[in-house]
């Protein structure tokens, strides 16, 4: 036995997969930008403290390691991760609104790649602008 489905039924079901997908993009982005923040906050506390008390490497290492004690199974606090923030932090603290802008519509991972693949401010905005622009 079936049953009969209005005329109007497909055009309702599509509209609701678009909005349904609209907002899992949106809850996406915000979630992405979320941690762009997290790891920016991370990177400045790791240099302050690293210029108030001349901390080296190992408190990185250190801290590093009690992260993952502490969020186990949640990726991201890893030694080298830490640095990255560090970076990223050194390289994007002071930059032009619009970069900043544009870091923060990137994953992690695109950020990561600028820093390491564009070495000038210039390269990097074109870059993210780009990125942001073409997904």
């Amino acid at each position: 036995m079936s049953i009969s489905l209005p005329s109007d039924y497909q055009q309702l079901l599509t509209d609701i997969k678009e909005r349904v997908r609209r907002a899992q993009y949106q809850a996406l982005r915000q979630v992405n930008q979320q941690q762009i923040a997290l790891y920016w906050e991370l990177g400045q506390l790791i240099v302050e403290k690293q210029q108030q008390h001349q901390w080296g490497k190992r408190i990185v290492e250190t801290l590093a390691q009690d992260l993952q004690q502490e969020f186990v199974g949640l990726r991201g606090f890893s030694a080298a991760n830490l640095w990255r923030m560090r970076t990223f932090y050194l390289v994007r603290h002071g930059a032009e609104e619009v970069l900043a802008q544009a870091v923060r519509e990137l994953g992690w991972g695109h950020n990561i790649t600028l820093l390491e693949q564009c070495q000038e401010p210039a390269e990097r905005l074109f870059c993210a602008v780009q990125a942001r622009r073409h997904g």
